[in-house]
């Protein structure tokens, strides 16, 4: 039986913690993405709208509050977009959409492919989308709680092409602009 020595556990150790380093540096991410924020507790998803095709017309009982589709990195328009809408009881949400044919009059019909329920943010937050920025480049993916004079950025979420869901990010790195100054 062999015995180990302390050198050997301590050149295990090194490697262990070398590759514990790698992985967690986001070397194996993309670098384009945000890195997801801290897992915190899961936000109520309005699961009966996924899979909901409309269009032009948001479906009754809910309000249009804004919204539009997505550019990609190079600045072209994608068949996704973010729409941002009240429903029943004053409850405010995000809806992640994807155009999926037109109506027999020729506009678009749109089916969500994900919904974010907004949680109750403080007075003086306001939502911010198509204007936030990701390590300085323009990510029109990013929707954000951020202070009326856009100085801070408290919360930030992705909606992921990729994967069709939002995802809650960091909000470090995130800045947003007032859309009217941009």
């Amino acid at each position: 039986m062999k015995r180990r020595t302390a050198t050997g556990y301590s050149i295990l150790a090194v490697f262990f913690s070398l590759s514990v380093i790698l992985c967690s540096s986001g070397a194996v991410s993309a670098a384009s993405a945000p890195k997801k924020a801290p897992k915190k507790a899961a936000l109520p998803q309005e699961l009966p709208l996924i899979g909901l095709k409309y269009g032009p017309a948001l479906p009754k009982g809910y309000e249009d509050l804004g919204g539009g589709f997505m550019a990609d990195e190079n600045h072209r328009l994608t068949e996704f977009g973010l729409q941002y809408v009240r429903g029943g009881k004053k409850k405010e949400m995000m809806w992640f959409y994807r155009v999926v044919g037109t109506d027999p009059s020729g506009k678009q019909v749109c089916q969500i492919i994900d919904v974010l329920a907004l949680p109750h943010r403080q007075k003086n937050e306001i939502v911010a989308w198509f204007a936030c920025f990701f390590n300085g480049r323009k990510n029109e993916q990013i929707i954000a709680y951020t202070d009326k004079y856009y100085f801070k950025v408290h919360r930030a979420w992705y909606a992921n092409r990729q994967t069709g869901k939002f995802q809650e990010i960091s909000s470090q790195g995130v800045i947003c602009a007032d859309p009217v100054q941009e």
